[in-house]
């Protein structure tokens, strides 16, 4: 199926499942998308196939991503409680930022200790500078973090947890949603919400290996859909 992606595209995928080692539950993933003959449909030229490159890796990229299990989970979870795969760089941005404010306010006994200086003969005014470097890596570092952390939250804040009703399981359901709330930031793409479906059809039945239709993906989308309007309209009915 690779033969049939288009080219940058079979690439990427190449270059990924290079780097996943087999047994790794995303190698799977990577396998379904570069190998399933449903991707044939989707890279037709009246569909992801005239899109721009950019558009393309960032569409695969999306439902690699979003097939992971623990991408799944939180996703099912209601966004005030979500952490799963931005904990990391959101508890690194902050550990780092801690870090930074405590070197600001103890700067003497930072550069004392980071030039390996400790106990009562330490210079009383020891050399910051070789403490600058660190501080300034350190910046950036936490910089990059809260970036991720910010950026990852941002993308998926909107997203609602899927409702129980509907066909397939809340993990599928949790990806069409998921996918289709991505599916408008697609660069120099312009999808009506007909096709919108369509490609969330396609991308899920190859990511669980089964027969998913547009009509299925639409009809959950509404229900789901309605069900947030009711839920807005209680919340803000005078009590």
């Amino acid at each position: 199926m690779i033969k049939e992606t288009p080219a940058k595209v079979a690439d990427w995928l190449r270059a990924n499942l290079e780097i996943v080692p087999p047994g790794d539950p995303r190698r799977s993933i990577l396998e379904r998308l570069a190998n399933d003959d449903r991707m044939a449909l989707l890279w037709d030229k009246n569909e992801a196939g005239g899109w721009p490159f950019e558009a393309q890796i960032l569409l695969i990229d999306y439902a690699f991503t979003l097939a992971h299990e623990e991408m799944l989970s939180m996703l099912m979870l209601p966004p005030e409680q979500r952490i799963g795969p931005a904990a990391g760089p959101c508890a690194l941005g902050a550990a780092a930022d801690r870090l930074l404010e405590q070197i600001a306010e103890h700067l003497d006994d930072a550069a004392r200790l980071w030039n390996g200086a400790t106990g009562l003969r330490a210079e009383l005014e020891p050399d910051p500078a070789p403490l600058n470097e660190m501080v300034e890596r350190l910046i950036a570092f936490a910089e990059r973090a809260s970036a991720e952390c910010l950026e990852f939250r941002a993308a998926f804040d909107d997203v609602p947890p899927p409702s129980r009703r509907g066909r397939g399981s809340r993990g599928e359901i949790a990806f069409r949603v998921a996918l289709d709330g991505l599916l408008p930031g697609l660069p120099d793409v312009r999808l009506n919400q007909s096709q919108r479906d369509q490609t969330v059809a396609r991308l899920a039945g190859v990511i669980f290996d089964r027969e998913v239709d547009a009509q299925t993906v639409r009809v959950h989308r509404e229900r789901q859909n309605r069900a947030i309007r009711r839920t807005i309209q209680l919340k803000s009915a005078p009590e």
